[in-house]
């Protein structure tokens, strides 16, 4: 739940209103998948957390949290822009 947390932690820094309401309809399904609800879409959501992921497993200490720093000095990404 990488994801999950990073997004709870940092939900006020989240520049994409698409991401946000990407994530609020992404929910757990009758059969415990975590999936988009009917007629929404999670594609956002599955990019970000991969980003997320990458930045985590990339850094020396994985424990370290992520932040804009972290993802400016990896990838050049600014939180403001998303590039």
């Amino acid at each position: 739940d990488t994801f999950g947390k990073f997004v709870r932690e940092n939900v006020g820094k989240i520049n994409s209103v698409g991401l946000l309401k990407e994530c609020i309809t992404y929910v757990y399904d009758d059969r415990g998948r975590a999936n988009a609800q009917q007629g929404c879409h999670d594609d956002r959501v599955i990019a970000a957390a991969l980003a997320v992921h990458g930045c985590r497993i990339r850094q020396p200490n994985a424990n370290e949290n992520i932040n804009e720093n972290n993802l400016i000095t990896l990838y050049g990404v600014n939180s403001v822009t998303g590039y």
